[in-house]
């Protein structure tokens, strides 16, 4: 019975230590698995997975992806995403905790920085759309003026017209210059 228990226990530890397995992928995209953490130069780290046999029947999916993703630097972005998709992935417990320490030891600053750009540009963006509505709103207020200025010369315009009309004893010329004032208010009027 103890000899049992004594292989049961050694199978169990040779099948968790194959269960640590890992994805690397190259700087050029290939990914490979291994049995051995990926080395550092030129890889990009995705840390430990388990088999598919050792995996929970539930994977809670990845939570979002920050913001400043787009702002970290490759090798932080990629290891970013590994702690990020771990849980979804199968990683166990302590192999994420263990990933994000290193995430953490190698990319904080990084991390920093990329924030820092997210919100530059962020205030940026703010800044311009605030500037594009002034823009607008600018001349918008000039269209009105201008608006408001032709109503108020057409206005005159026909008032002017009107009383001329009002008088019967006009002249030639003055009918002429009547019918061309008439031609005006209708260029610019209408």
């Amino acid at each position: 019975m103890r000899c049992l228990l004594v292989g049961v226990l050694s199978l169990m530890a040779v099948s968790q230590v194959a269960a640590q397995n890992y994805v690397c992928t190259r700087s050029n995209g290939t990914r490979y698995a291994s049995n051995l953490p990926c080395p550092n130069p030129g890889f990009v780290y995705y840390g430990p997975t388990q088999t598919q046999q050792n995996r929970p029947s539930y994977l809670p999916p990845a939570p979002p992806a920050a913001e400043e993703l787009p702002y970290m630097s490759v090798e932080c972005g990629a290891m970013y995403e590994g702690v990020r998709t771990a849980a979804s992935r199968g990683v166990n417990h302590q192999d994420i905790a263990s990933l994000r320490r290193a995430f953490q030891a190698k990319c904080s600053e990084n991390q920093s920085e990329a924030r820092r750009q997210l919100f530059q540009s962020k205030s940026d963006e703010r800044k311009a759309q605030s500037e594009q509505k002034q823009s607008l709103s600018q001349q918008a207020a000039q269209n009105k003026e201008q608006d408001d200025r032709k109503r108020v010369q057409c206005a005159e315009m026909r008032s002017s017209i009107a009383s001329r009309k009002a008088r019967t004893n006009l002249s030639e010329g003055e009918k002429n210059d009547l019918s061309i004032f008439e031609q005006r208010y209708r260029d610019r009027c209408y």
